[in-house]
């Protein structure tokens, strides 16, 4: 049984344009160096202390050579683009070994999100305070009949969880997609994202970032009704139906062959709603997104590291960057 202490543990797990539970940063997005030690744990990868040790051949599967990358040059500017996982099994480490070739070769890293930031106090606050519904109950108040079923059927065989009820339809979504990569035995710290700043924290490696918390929460909010009605009926018939383990696995095997006609599939919207969600929470950030990439004129190369939808369709960061000058070619 899933328990709602389950679904926090993995409040940075997979599921589609996951929102950034991280501290309200400042202006300029940018971070404190932030200790290895003070960072998620992944055994067998990192053992106590924060010094990153090579994997156990044992309990990990092979290196990809593929996975997800471009470089991308304009003038002294030059990026190194990874399309990542939130979420991931211990047996997807070694991660694909572009990514640790981008790493090395990076000042800096510019990231959507961090799980150190999401983990604090002051997260979770924020995701109460703008995901909350006025009354206990609200949730069954707002749903077609069709979904308040399926939701209550959901809940039914996870009493725990029976506080999705007073969120709003977007972050109920998010926390059930969240639970199901849970039980898949996807984990946040098992992710690109730990890896990284596990990583960068021990190399003292500065972070930004490419949102504040604020801002990707307020996409979300901003939803139409029917379409966070929508998200959140298509959740609970994943669930329904057991397609999630199927659709997870699907999207790690594309993306650990750095396969984008597959992934394109995996993404495509076909209906009105997912049309619209995806404009929102893909497409729209990604034209925010641009603009904090091009006022990057440190100098070195940056690692951009972000979710892998991000970097699919014609309106991708890779295709956004081409239309202001980059030189964009794909290196994995």
């Amino acid at each position: 049984m899933t328990t709602r202490r389950d679904f926090i543990k993995y409040a940075a797990s997979m599921g589609i344009a996951i929102p950034c539970f991280g501290k309200a940063e400042t202006a300029s997005h940018a971070l404190p160096f932030v200790s290895a030690r003070a960072l998620p744990r992944i055994s067998p990868y990192q053992p106590e202390g924060g010094v990153i040790t090579h994997p156990n051949p044992a309990v990990v599967g092979p290196r990809s050579p593929n996975g997800l990358a471009w470089q991308a040059e304009r003038g002294a500017q030059r990026f190194l683009l990874v399309g990542t996982l939130h979420a991931l099994a211990a047996q997807d480490h070694p991660l694909p070994r572009v990514i640790d070739s981008c790493y090395a070769k990076s000042v800096g890293l510019l990231l959507e999100f961090t799980p150190y930031e999401q983990s604090l106090p002051e997260a979770q606050k924020t995701v109460k305070a703008k995901g909350s519904l006025p009354t206990a109950n609200g949730l069954l108040e707002l749903v077609p009949a069709a979904t308040r079923q399926s939701l209550l059927q959901f809940l039914a065989t996870r009493p725990g969880l029976r506080y999705l009820l007073s969120c709003k339809p977007w972050l109920a979504a998010q926390w059930i997609q969240q639970g199901l990569a849970a039980e898949c035995g996807l984990e946040g710290v098992h992710g690109v994202e730990s890896y990284l700043c596990r990583r960068a924290g021990a190399d003292r490696k500065p972070i930004q970032l490419l949102e504040s918390q604020a801002d990707a929460l307020d996409v979300l909010n901003a939803l139409p009704a029917e379409v966070q009605l929508e998200t959140l009926n298509l959740t609970l018939r994943l669930a329904e139906q057991g397609k999630y383990r199927a659709l997870t696995e699907n999207l790690r095997t594309a993306w650990r062959a750095g396969n984008e006609t597959q992934l394109d599939a995996l993404f495509a919207s076909t209906t009105e709603d997912a049309i619209i969600y995806r404009k929102a929470i893909v497409e729209g950030r990604n034209l925010t997104w641009l603009k904090r990439i091009e006022a990057l004129t440190a100098p070195g190369t940056w690692m951009i590291a972000a979710g892998t939808q991000h970097f699919c369709g014609e309106q991708s960061i890779g295709a956004l960057l081409r239309t202001k000058g980059f030189k964009v070619e794909r290196i994995g």
